[in-house]
Parts: structure tokens; C-alpha cells; sequence
């Protein structure tokens, strides 16, 4: 299960950890967008439907496993550091 919110400095984090690993990172800066509202503030998770209108023709399950995929490689790359 993807989380629905990522901490503003851990979302960094996980950015910069998915560069230097030579990681694209637009796909979780497309899905997460923060939310300044918040104190402090956070990544939300936005609905399938906010990025790609209600008429979508890729799967919602394979956009889901590309970004736990992109988040677990983050993971893995800042245990192997």
C-alpha cells in the first residue's frame, strides 16, 4: 500500500536519495503534490482521476505498482548508503 501522505523533508529525502541513484523522479512529483496548508507541511497523494481525467486508459493497478516500485527503490538505495 502506497502512502497517502509523505513528511515535507522525508519526501526530499527520498527525492534526492532517487537522483543520485540516477532514478527519474518525476513520477512521484507528478503523483505527490504538497500540501502547504498543512503545518509542517506535507505530500499528498493526489486521485487518479486529478492527473489523468475520468477517462484514463491505463489501469489504476499499474500506475500504483510503478510508484511503490519507484518508493521502494528509494528505500533500498538509502540502506545501501
Amino acid at each position: 500500500m502506497l502512502p497517502c501522505m509523505i513528511q515535507f523533508e522525508q519526501f526530499g529525502i527520498l527525492v534526492d536519495i532517487l537522483e543520485e541513484a540516477g532514478e527519474d523522479t518525476q513520477v512521484i512529483q507528478t503523483w505527490y503534490k504538497i500540501d502547504e496548508n498543512e503545518v509542517p507541511p506535507v505530500y499528498i497523494l493526489q486521485p487518479i482521476s486529478s492527473i489523468l481525467g475520468n477517462n484514463y486508459m491505463v489501469p489504476s493497478v499499474y500506475i500504483l505498482q510503478s510508484i511503490s516500485c519507484i518508493l521502494g527503490n528509494a528505500v533500498t538505495y538509502m540502506y545501501k548508503c
